[in-house]
């Protein structure tokens, strides 16, 4: 009993900074609005970081072995684009997959529900980041490494070192979608050194499975909502530059050529 006061008396005396972690204290406002995933978010976030010198550590050593430069390990640096064209990077073949450039016809073609959930689908997906990170983007479908299958993987963060931000969506569906629109400037890892203003809605509501097969539902907002429109477009053999205005279609026409001229009709790297 001495000794339970004592831890007691110890975890007190350590105040917020023990009970109430700092990337707890930081989502408050969020958890205050009810966002119950962000509030779970928040609770991991503390977890990955109490177990940095553990897990995190573990984590940068597969990564390290994973890519095969230091270049392609980088972190992706901050984007306000849906990949930042100034940082983009070609990482070439990882475990046998690699990013397909328009105009493959993989990146139109149909996709298929997953109806397997096992070790193939959570290699895919683990290789899927792989390419992610070492080409500094910050989400991928699977079409876009030449499989037609209904999956996206994505990092709102855009870095490895935040890999607690990784999500994964199987069979993902938009339950609902805010009128409220916005437009911002993105760009696509299989539309390299191309660019333009995309409207997407503010806010979204989706129904999924995880890379287990549980069912799963969640709301993104902002930033992280945008993402998901983008890789969902994927999954509906929609690319970014259909959604560019006609000036914007016009402007990139000539980069489009480029790489049609680059990678053929098959769009193959």
């Amino acid at each position: 009993m001495r000794n339970l006061l004592a831890v007691i008396t110890t975890m007190l005396s350590l105040g917020q900074g023990y009970l109430f972690p700092g990337p707890l204290r930081a989502m408050g406002p969020a958890c205050a609005s009810g966002s119950r995933h962000l509030c779970r978010n928040s609770h991991f976030i503390h977890k990955a970081e109490a177990a940095a010198s553990g897990q995190g550590a573990k984590r940068r050593a597969w990564w390290e072995k994973a890519t095969s430069t230091e270049e392609a390990a980088a972190p992706a640096a901050e984007a306000d684009t849906v990949v930042d064209i100034e940082d983009e990077k070609d990482p070439g073949e990882i475990d046998g997959y690699r990013i397909v450039k328009y105009p493959h016809p993989a990146l139109r073609a149909e996709n298929e529900k997953v109806t397997k959930f096992g070790s193939e689908l959570k290699k895919l997906t683990r290789s899927m980041f792989k390419l992610m990170y070492a080409a500094q983007g910050v989400g991928l479908a699977a079409p876009q490494v030449g499989v037609n299958k209904r999956v996206m993987v994505f990092n709102p963060e855009g870095s490895f070192e935040s890999f607690y931000s990784e999500v994964i969506l199987v069979n993902p569906e938009i339950v609902d979608k805010s009128e409220a629109t916005d437009f911002e400037n993105e760009g696509c890892l299989s539309f390299p050194k191309i660019r333009g203003d995309v409207e997407r809605s503010e806010s979204i509501k989706v129904k999924a499975f995880n890379v287990k097969g549980k069912p799963i539902k969640r709301e993104y907002h902002g930033w992280t909502a945008r993402i998901f429109q983008h890789e969902y477009d994927h999954l509906d053999g929609t690319v970014m530059i259909d959604r560019f205005s006609e000036d914007g279609r016009k402007e990139v026409q000539p980069r489009l050529n480029a790489l049609i001229e680059k990678y053929g009709e098959g769009g193959v790297p």
